[in-house]
């Protein structure tokens, strides 16, 4: 398995249909049109926090596309014709070639297919519980501080085509509900309770899912998985299948995202909300604020 883990947030640029050029020594056409409208942020990393060009390359030419078209640098994408578009995405990104043959390969077996959730939750959103205490004792973990001189690593994964990795799992009993946002969007219910890790579920969003996960029980009893994502939706699963209950947008304006960990409170989900208006302060026809 070939894995690509790359932390770094995508800021600028874009993708295109796979071309062949005819002579090596020419200049890609898009490297004109990166120059000219990427180059500022994007090679000056240190200062602009934009992801540089050994970031950018990690992503698929129709990552970048859609980024500019409608995702987080539409304002950019906004000022190109669709011929740089196209250009400056296929001069960036790199064409998808990883099979998705791991996640079958991955699949748990029916005696660990079934998620099991009659434990009480371990972590349930980012701030642990509803105290935001961020801290496991040792009846949650079974582990002390002396414990951890003589720790070793059980397991690893590797996650094909995802560029950065910024999700808390929520955990239950022995499931972890992950997010992989740039990896397909997915978010992944892992089993932990084998010698090594399987899948037994995968959810797939068509927008980049971008929050850490959150686990808690519906009014009805439903046990659910909440989640947002770039473009400012809040997803609500079913946690024993990965089913989608519902979909909300939670967005305020333009540019929205959930960044933060949505929260089940009784009936209620509340759900921080980013801005990505910086992005569009980068056009200077725009007007601010």
């Amino acid at each position: 398995m070939k894995t690509v883990i790359f932390n770094a947030a995508l800021m600028c640029a874009l993708v295109s249909l796979p071309t062949v050029w005819a002579q090596e020594s020419e200049p890609h056409p898009g490297e004109a049109v990166y120059q000219e409208h990427c180059a500022i942020c994007h090679d000056n990393s240190a200062l602009t926090r934009a992801p540089d060009m050994t970031a950018l390359n990690q992503y698929e030419r129709t990552g970048i596309r859609s980024a500019l078209i409608s995702g987080v640098m539409s304002a950019q994408g906004a000022l190109l014709s669709s011929a740089e578009i196209e250009e400056v995405s296929d001069y960036l990104g790199r064409t998808d070639d990883t099979s998705d043959d791991w996640l079958t390969a991955m699949s748990c077996d029916a005696e660990r297919a079934g998620v099991a959730l009659n434990e009480a939750p371990m972590v349930s959103s980012f701030g642990f519980d509803l105290t935001n205490k961020r801290q496991l004792v040792f009846e949650d973990t079974g582990l002390t501080a002396e414990d951890f001189e003589y720790l070793d690593l059980a397991w690893a994964i590797g996650f094909p085509k995802a560029v950065s990795m910024r999700s808390q799992a929520a955990v239950v009993g022995d499931t972890l509900f992950l997010p992989v946002g740039e990896s397909d969007g997915r978010l992944f219910a892992i089993d932990i309770s084998g010698d090594e890790p399987c899948l037994q579920w995968v959810y797939e969003n068509e927008i980049t899912l971008r929050s850490s996960a959150a686990f808690g029980v519906l009014p009805d009893g439903t046990d659910a998985v909440m989640v947002g994502d770039r473009a400012g939706n809040v997803q609500t699963l079913n946690a024993l299948s990965g089913e989608l209950l519902w979909k909300g947008y939670a967005g305020l304006y333009p540019g929205s995202m959930i960044t933060g960990t949505p929260v089940l409170v009784e009936d209620k989900v509340l759900v921080p909300v980013s801005q990505a208006e910086i992005m569009v302060g980068a056009n200077n026809a725009h007007e601010c604020c």
